[in-house]
């Protein structure tokens, strides 16, 4: 800890439960749409989008936000007309079950893991944060300094303050993690290679000046942003590739 401030997209399988009943069997073709002589009357037709909207939603559930478009069937068909309403998606309906192989983006699957961790109860800050290490620090002696897990202020990397004691086992727990870092110009992944900012700072957290380029930041120049926020992932090892990377939001 420094004195100043520091001591692919991939594919998802999911077999998703879908009611599709044979609401009104032997009616037509399977392309056929229900007509006004249809038995397929209001009430069964209500049945039907109910059940479609469930089965919309089960996918949304399944496969993560940002992948599924309206499922269109007809009252009267046992089978959804799927392939062209799910972008990008292999898919197969029959008998009330949708074997779905879906791309999701990197976006999607950040979002999905941010919102994970909040579920689970993972630490979140919010705040000013600040570079540290490089030539434009002292504090660390230039790039000669070592983070706290022995890297460099080269790497891109972070420091986070989640409870105000910046060196305490809480924050000590989080070395070698990774955080979501919203900033002004996207969505960020970072893991944590030091302790800090300290708390007298007032700051949240620091980036590595290893960091800046990917920012369109020199690291000969102090650098600070306002109003960042951050989830604390986890130490999934997938995450490494994504380290420094913009994920979401990105300009």
């Amino acid at each position: 800890m420094r004195g100043k401030s520091h001591a692919s997209s991939f594919w998802l399988a999911a077999v998703v439960a879908a009611a599709l009943p044979m609401l009104c069997p032997g009616q037509g073709s399977a392309g056929a749409a229900a007509n006004d002589a249809d038995p397929c009357d209001a009430k069964k037709q209500a049945k039907v989008k109910q059940k479609t909207e469930q089965f919309e939603q089960n996918l949304r559930d399944a496969l993560g936000p940002g992948t599924v478009r309206n499922v269109n069937f007809d009252p009267c068909k046992k089978k959804a007309d799927l392939g062209a309403n799910i972008a990008g998606c292999n898919l197969e309906a029959s008998d009330g079950k949708v074997n779905a192989n879906c791309p999701q983006s990197t976006a999607d699957r950040f979002a999905k893991a941010e919102q994970d961790a909040k579920d689970n109860g993972n630490p979140q800050v919010k705040g000013r944060a600040t570079m540290f290490g490089g030539p434009a620090d002292s504090s660390t002696n230039g790039w000669a300094g070592k983070t706290a897990d022995g890297s460099s202020t080269r790497v891109p990397g972070v420091a986070v303050n989640a409870d105000g004691n910046a060196t305490d086992s809480f924050n000590r727990s989080h070395l070698g993690g990774y955080w979501l870092v919203h900033m002004d110009d996207g969505d960020w992944v970072y893991r944590q290679t030091d302790l800090g900012p300290a708390g007298w700072t007032g700051n949240k957290i620091d980036l590595t000046a290893g960091s800046l380029p990917a920012h369109g930041l020199s690291v000969t120049t102090p650098a600070s942003w306002n109003n960042v926020s951050a989830t604390y992932l986890g130490k999934d090892s997938s995450y490494a590739q994504y380290n420094g990377k913009c994920v979401g939001k990105c300009r």
